[in-house]
């Protein structure tokens, strides 16, 4: 490696650094984990990471899955309705996603279930209170320290509404659901430091949050 690239990349870093510290922020990434079901039922559990990211392993990759945050984050537990909704196959736009999800409400009138179009594909998410942690809700509203946290925080999550909702959509016999943890990591907002505790949810001011995928685990 020439010695000019060399320094550029340590000069990059240390101004990083500088900058972080004078701003009181750091650049971090998140990771999301995958679902697994340690007892073999319907009990499930995840997490998710919050860490610096490796800088100095691939600059250039690094900044892409990186951004600048104080820590506010958040993941959910998703469950592939494509793979078992005959009417959910092949969506052609979001919208479709959103079709046929229950009306339940939880904790709040917001506390609701939810659709994603991920990769071409619908995944649906159970009431957030349930099937999310958010350190705007399951931190007392602070962002996140770096370190992993399980999905949910402690314990596990009964699924049997998720896997009772799949059986309503058309899935037969003994059938599994394909699992992932959806993780988001917001950015610091320049203009108002107080949103910066918010969920990734909605329609967020630039910059974009960062989102993650976990591996997918196919669950009976």
């Amino acid at each position: 490696m020439p010695k000019w690239t060399l320094w550029s990349i340590v000069l990059l870093g240390l101004a990083a650094s500088i900058w972080a510290i004078i701003t009181q922020e750091r650049r971090l990434t998140i990771l999301a984990g995958p679902v697994v079901a340690p007892t073999g039922t319907h009990d499930l559990q995840s997490s998710f990471t919050i860490k610096p990211p490796p800088f100095f392993e691939n600059p250039i990759l690094t900044w892409k899955i990186s951004l600048q945050s104080h820590g506010s984050a958040g993941a959910c537990l998703l469950a592939d309705a494509s793979a078992l909704d005959p009417a959910l196959a092949s969506p052609k736009d979001p919208s479709e996603c959103e079709k046929g999800l229950p009306t339940q409400t939880g904790v709040n009138a917001n506390d609701t279930w939810a659709a994603y179009y991920l990769g071409g594909q619908c995944w649906i998410r159970g009431l957030g209170s349930k099937y999310c942690v958010k350190s705007g809700t399951d931190n007392g509203g602070l962002p996140w320290a770096n370190g992993t946290y399980g999905v949910p925080l402690k314990g596990t999550v009964n699924a049997d509404d998720m896997y009772a909702e799949m059986k309503r959509r058309g899935a037969r016999g003994k059938f599994s659901i394909n699992w992932m943890t959806y993780a988001c990591l917001n950015p610091v907002n320049p203009s108002k430091r107080s949103e910066d505790i918010l969920t990734c949810g909605g329609v967020p001011p630039p910059p974009e949050p960062l989102h993650r995928q976990g591996p997918i685990t196919t669950l009976p």
